[in-house]
């Protein structure tokens, strides 16, 4: 069952980190994971660059958007962009360990 999560990550400006953590993000069974970066050319070049995901039916849409500097101001530019009921905001340069998604789902599922 798909959790009602978004999953939003502000990137700052030439963050790399992001590449690490996208592909773990993506095998979350989650409605969409939301990356806002600090200008439109870093968003579109994200999109670019977008990883496959293989057809994998756990893997989430991902959307790549542009948001106004300052981790605040991005933050909320991706719960505005974000569908779902749920919110989870992350660093770009998280990485999650075993039993995290777990965990997760049973909290929301309460």
């Amino acid at each position: 069952m798909t959790l009602d999560l978004a999953i939003v990550v502000p990137v700052g400006p030439d963050d790399e980190s992001w590449r690490v953590l996208l592909p773990q993000l993506v095998q979350l069974d989650v409605r969409e994971i939301v990356l806002v970066f600090a200008d439109d050319a870093a968003a579109e070049s994200a999109r670019c660059e977008e990883p496959s995901s293989d057809n994998d039916a756990t893997s989430a849409p991902v959307r790549f958007i542009a948001g106004p500097r300052g981790r605040a101001r991005q933050l909320n530019a991706g719960a505005e962009a974000a569908q779902a009921h749920w919110l989870w905001f992350l660093h770009a340069d998280s990485i999650l360990t075993p039993g995290c998604a777990a965990a997760l789902a049973r909290h929301i599922k309460r």
